[in-house]
């Protein structure tokens, strides 16, 4: 009889463990662990730039328009462009002279507008027809971000008994995210380090050297004082 009860009390001590096991979820699997990183990945993919010169037959130099144009090709080159900044004339059309000539009035004016001869690459490419006048191409790469939309409210969000992520949760985040990217090509691969203050860096090595303060001097202001108002 002794023995019976002790079973039966340890039956009924493992029952708030069954119960508690009940209650666990097996149905909250992957998809709802997922991140809002996961779940609305930012891709970033090369776009185009490209600008096109109208090249007629003996313009061989670009106009105040022209320069205006590839002035601000050059403001966004250096914003977020990569690689070279290609020049490509026409090769076989009926103007491709002009337009080789002009080509060349267009390198000039990207160095003159700030880029670097190394940063300027002059091509040619096939025109769909030898018989009109081809213009002059100007292109660089550039780097977008994009998330997918947001927009799935199909989901009943007053009622979550699983105390699950709804799907949209983090797709605005993640949007304004890539929205607000200076450069999106930060997330393939990290900017090089500026150069170095050397006037500066000179300045406080010599003040080192002779013994002298290297710390910039504080004003009255700095000084870290209570202001007598307290007292």
């Amino acid at each position: 009889m002794k023995d019976k009860m002790i079973r039966t009390r340890k039956s009924l001590s493992l029952m708030p463990v069954i119960l508690l096991t009940a209650c666990v979820s097996s149905f909250n699997g992957e998809v709802e662990s997922m991140t809002a990183q996961e779940r609305y990945p930012i891709t970033v993919e090369p776009d185009m730039v490209t600008l096109e010169i109208a090249a007629e037959p003996g313009h061989r130099n670009t106009n105040a328009t022209q320069r205006a144009q590839i002035k601000a090709l050059v403001a966004e080159y250096k914003y977020r462009g990569h690689g070279a900044v290609k020049v490509a004339a026409p090769s076989g059309a009926m103007n491709s002279a002009s337009a080789t000539a002009l080509a060349k009035s267009i390198s000039a004016t990207l160095t003159r507008s700030g880029l670097q001869a190394a940063e300027v690459e002059r091509t040619t490419y096939v025109p769909s027809s030898s018989s009109v006048a081809a213009p002059v191409m100007i292109s660089f790469t550039r780097y977008v971000a994009s998330v997918s939309e947001c927009g799935v409210w199909d989901d009943n969000m007053g009622y979550a008994p699983r105390n699950t992520p709804n799907r949209n949760f983090g797709c605005a985040t993640q949007n304004n995210i890539a929205a607000m990217l200076d450069d999106p090509y930060d997330l393939i691969a990290p900017r090089g380090m500026g150069p170095a203050y050397v006037d500066r860096r000179s300045k406080i090595l010599g003040n080192y050297r002779e013994g002298e303060v290297t710390g910039a001097e504080r004003s009255e202001s700095e000084s870290g004082a209570i202001s007598d108002a307290t007292e």
